[in-house]
C-alpha cells in the first residue's frame, strides 16, 4: 500500500467527521535530493479508498507548488505516515477484492547506496 494513501485516507476521513470539503490535494513528502514526492488525490471510492488523481512522482522543490497549481490541487505536507491508516487503507482494498502491491517494496528513484565490489587484493 503506498505511504500517501495512508496520508490521504487519514485526511479523507477526518476531514469527513468534521463536514470539512477537502477537495483535490497533493500529499507530499520530503524526498531528500532537493525533491519532494507528490500524489494527487480528490475524495473516496464506492470501497471507501482514496481516489488517486496521479501515481507517486517527484518534483524538485522549486517547481512544486507550480505544477501543483497546474493541477489544481492544495498542497498538504506530511511529516508522519500512520500505520494504522496503511492497514485500513489496505485492509479496505483488500475487503474489495482489490490486489495489493508484491513484497518488494516500491521506489520513485533508485536508491544512494551501491553494492559493494570485490573485496581488494592484499598481496
Amino acid at each position: 500500500m503506498p505511504s500517501h494513501d495512508g496520508v490521504a485516507l487519514g485526511v479523507l476521513l477526518s476531514d469527513a467527521l468534521t463536514a470539512t470539503d477537502t477537495g483535490r490535494f497533493a500529499v507530499v513528502t520530503d524526498a531528500r535530493r532537493r525533491e519532494f514526492a507528490f500524489t494527487v488525490y480528490e475524495g473516496l471510492d464506492d470501497d471507501g479508498l482514496p481516489v488517486r488523481l496521479s501515481d507517486a512522482a517527484l518534483s524538485p522543490r522549486d517547481e512544486l507548488d507550480d505544477r501543483l497549481d497546474a493541477l489544481g490541487a492544495r498542497r498538504l505536507d506530511a511529516s508522519t505516515v500512520s500505520a494504522a491508516m496503511i492497514a485500513l487503507a489496505a485492509a479496505r482494498a483488500l475487503d474489495a477484492g482489490r490486489s495489493l502491491a508484491g513484497t518488494e517494496p516500491l521506489y520513485l528513484r533508485s536508491p544512494d547506496v551501491v553494492a559493494a565490489h570485490a573485496p581488494k587484493r592484499v598481496s
